[in-house]
């Protein structure tokens, strides 16, 4: 089975609590963002995105899994149209997750517009 490198996965986890900024294609430590006292209330654009552990199904053949969320990460694996995707981490461009069925595996990006939700 295979498992992406520590630095990897500390890319993926920094990128997913927002403690990190791409510069270029490295990461630098970012502030972390001022507490507010209004809650914020959720947008339309954030009602379209999966929500975490949603099962979704690939909506296209040979789509791309990879190590990060970007293209610079290179494709480890392909999923085909039909085949279920469970997101653990949705997000507008790029979704963390794994393949149904392979609960406790490694989490891959997938592109979210290759989702049906």
């Amino acid at each position: 089975m295979f498992m992406p490198s520590k630095t990897s996965r500390r890319r993926a986890a920094a990128w997913l609590t927002g403690a990190a900024a791409v510069t270029g294609l490295g990461f630098a430590a970012a502030a972390p963002p001022a507490a507010t006292a209004a809650t914020p209330t959720p947008s339309a654009a954030s009602a379209d995105q999966a929500k975490p552990s949603e099962l979704c199904f690939v909506n296209s053949n040979n789509a791309n899994l990879r190590n990060g969320p970007g293209i610079q990460f290179p494709v480890v694996r392909r999923l085909n149209k039909g085949q279920g995707f469970v997101v653990v981490a949705p997000g507008p461009v790029w979704s963390a997750g794994h393949p149904w069925g392979e609960e406790g595996s490694v989490d891959y990006w997938i592109a979210t517009r290759f989702l049906d939700c």
